[in-house]
């Protein structure tokens, strides 16, 4: 999976620090979240962009840091991420710091 495009309510954007990667295993899918806008992306698969993806429910912590890293390259950081603890056990989160 690779990232093509980011947009922030609906306006083309980049990927900033603070955005957060979430995979959710309940339902497989990631999700971009940032606390001011709605984030959409596009990427290979899919041909609008869309506010999650299904990666599947045995997407493993490696692979969600993974696309957390490609996506901070998107936006020319250089794909430094932390995991963030949440409230939620069936969601893993990591956050763009650099």
């Amino acid at each position: 999976m690779q990232f093509r495009n980011v947009f922030a309510d609906g306006v083309l954007d980049q990927p900033r620090k603070g955005d957060r990667v979430v995979y959710d295993r309940t339902n497989g899918t990631l999700t971009v979240y940032r606390s001011d806008a709605d984030v959409t992306f596009s990427i290979d698969d899919l041909t609008e962009p869309a506010a999650h993806v299904f990666v599947g429910r045995n997407w493993g912590s490696d692979l969600t840091r993974a696309a957390a890293e490609l996506y901070a390259r998107l936006g020319n950081l250089d794909g430094r991420v932390v995991r963030v603890e949440g409230s939620f056990p069936s969601l893993e989160t990591w956050e763009l710091v650099g």
